[in-house]
């Protein structure tokens, strides 16, 4: 009888060493996989942005609001003042009004 136990035990612990020696190793694998890479590629492309690794917490908060925040709005203010307020604007008045001011006086 303690045998059998003692074996039974064995085998148990054999599976067990098994089951989990398969599910920890592909998962350090895999964590040391996608944990190298995303660093590596990050700080090639975005050396700027050093906190890619922290924000990765708030992703969905902080790339929306950095990106609409950049990307939509700084250029559409840039883009309206240059090229309808700021290029319009200085034309109007030294083609137009100056020009017409000077003549009528």
């Amino acid at each position: 009888a303690p045998t059998a136990t003692t074996e039974s035990t064995d085998k148990d612990d054999a599976t067990r060493e098994k089951l989990l020696s398969d599910s920890v190793e592909p998962r350090n694998m895999v964590l040391s996989i996608t944990e190298n890479p995303p660093p590596k590629m990050h700080k090639p492309l975005f050396p700027m942005v050093e906190p890619k690794r922290t924000y990765a917490r708030s992703e969905k908060e902080e790339p929306t609001f950095a990106k609409s925040t950049t990307d939509t709005e700084a250029p559409r203010r840039v883009k309206e003042r240059s090229d309808s307020d700021a290029p319009t604007w200085p034309k109007s008045r030294t083609d137009s009004d100056a020009p017409h001011l000077a003549k009528s006086n």
